[in-house]
């Protein structure tokens, strides 16, 4: 209602400022008349980046519990692949190591070795 109101004096005083007509309308009383538009406007302002502040701060929030959670994805992984390599290399690199000294030492020469993981009933029992 106030825009339409402003327009319209606002058309008013620039046809008669076109024709040559004398405006009996101050500086202070133009202010006067358009500073409530502008004030409405500024709050308009003011409401839409309070509200694109709510925002935001909700879409950090939910950012950081993202990234916390890919952090914790991404060290649960590590430990998982850590222990994996772990398993293998104990169960699978140590005795194969074990079982070639133990070959090397009896094509050295040394028949009193006994041969190691041959109770084992896997791939590696199968090595030995």
């Amino acid at each position: 209602m106030y825009v339409r109101a402003y327009q319209d004096l606002r058309s008013d005083v620039i046809s008669r400022m076109t024709r040559g007509e004398h405006v009996s309308l101050s500086g202070e009383e133009w202010l006067n008349l358009s500073n409530p538009g502008l004030d409405s406007i500024i709050a308009i302002s003011k409401h839409a980046l309070s509200l694109t502040e709510g925002h935001a701060v909700l879409l950090a929030a939910q950012a950081d519990r993202n990234f916390t959670v890919a952090v914790m994805l991404m060290l649960m992984s590590i430990i998982l692949a850590c222990s994996a390599m772990l398993y293998v290399m104990w169960r699978v690199i140590v005795p194969l190591k074990t079982i070639t000294r133990t070959m090397r030492a009896i094509a050295g020469g040394d028949l009193t070795r006994k041969i190691p993981f041959g109770h084992r009933h896997d791939e590696i029992g199968q090595f030995s």
